[in-house]
């Protein structure tokens, strides 16, 4: 059958949408991305998995604001009642893998070999089931963290180009590799792959440092693409080669220090006295941007940038320089600072050394 608008609309459950278990029976995967509704339209879907589709929409509706509160006997019945769900691996063509979540592994397995399931399974199809473990629990937000792992491994393992699953089930890499970043990730993966790597180290350690400083400005420079994320992590990972790399550097190779948003920009700007990697009009508006970083209850990083600013005195208006005396107060106050850049700024901006080991603000 080919689905249209009403019948979406008979899957539409109490929350007034659809569930990730109803999507994912029509083969759209998650998360979901921008013009999916207009994509299923149209597209044919047995009459069996239409059924399903339903069903759970109704299954999700029983107790919801319509009817009767349910105690917690009720509840509790419910849970019981709820399918186990079930993670599984599934190998494609081509070497890539699929990890997924089911209540139901035989009628899932059937639609990727449909080629409906999801559009990595269609791109490259099943050879194979590897594995379909239970996870002991019917609470999908509980089993899709367990499906994020072993997607996470699998990636560890294979690649993050050969594998899909949870989280990073879509189908383009760049959507992909942005949230890895964003979940801190990413730069494990090309750890792996430049551990694979040969590179040339009969440098000195300081022009490895200088080099790496000038591939982040040409990053930054050029609008951070994202074709040079790789060179910029590359330059930096190849310090790791030297024997003066020390285990208290390891920070600055995660995405929050050296990307675009990231702690080096705000620091090469002060150094500078340009706005680099920013939209900002200031050095004294990136300042005041990033002493708002952080979150709560978190160390924050105020510390480092006052110090940084210090260090280098960028030029500012006489009302800015009376707010940055304010904002130097901050130095002074019981606050728990993030320190854990500290060692490698020292000997990237040697400059800075003295201020950022000084005890004193």
């Amino acid at each position: 059958m080919r689905l249209t608008e009403e019948l979406l609309d008979k899957g539409i459950g109490c929350t007034g949408g659809h569930s990730r278990e109803q999507l994912a029976i029509l083969g759209v995967d998650w998360p979901l991305v921008s013009g999916w509704k207009k994509a299923l339209l149209s597209r044919e879907v047995s009459e069996e998995d239409f059924a399903e589709f339903v069903r759970l929409a109704k299954r999700d509706s029983e107790g919801d604001a319509h009817g009767p509160a349910p105690n917690d006997q009720d509840k509790e019945r419910r849970v019981a009642k709820s399918a186990v769900l079930y993670i599984y691996v599934l190998a494609l063509a081509g070497g890539h893998f699929y990890v997924g979540m089911t209540d139901n592994f035989a009628r899932r397995f059937r639609q990727h070999c449909s080629g409906i399931a999801a559009e990595w399974t269609t791109l490259h199809p099943p050879l194979q089931a590897l594995r379909c473990v239970p996870t002991g629990t019917s609470n999908r937000s509980q089993a899709a963290k367990m499906e994020d792992e072993v997607t996470l491994a699998l990636m560890l393992q294979h690649g993050a180009d050969k594998v899909r699953g949870g989280q990073y089930a879509n189908v383009s890499q760049e959507f992909v590799d942005f949230a890895l970043k964003s979940h801190g990730h990413w730069d494990k993966f090309k750890r792996r792959e430049l551990d694979r790597q040969a590179f040339e180290s009969e440098g000195s350690w300081a022009e490895a440092l200088d080099s790496f400083l000038k591939v982040a400005l040409t990053y930054y420079d050029a609008g951070a693409p994202v074709d040079q994320c790789d060179a910029v992590f590359a330059a930096c990972y190849r310090l790791t080669r030297y024997r003066y790399w020390r285990e208290e550097f390891a920070p600055a190779l995660s995405w929050d220090f050296w990307s675009r948003k990231g702690v080096l920009p705000v620091l090469l700007t002060f150094k500078y006295g340009r706005v680099i990697g920013s939209r900002s009009a200031s050095p004294h508006d990136v300042l005041a941007s990033a002493l708002n970083r952080g979150r709560r209850n978190k160390p924050k990083l105020q510390r480092l940038f006052l110090l940084a600013w210090k260090g280098y005195l960028p030029p500012v208006t006489p009302s800015q320089a009376v707010t940055t005396e304010r904002f130097m107060q901050y130095l002074t106050q019981q606050i728990t600072f993030d320190h854990q850049y500290d060692e490698f700024v020292s000997v990237l901006l040697p400059e800075l050394r003295h201020l950022l080991r000084s005890r004193a603000p």
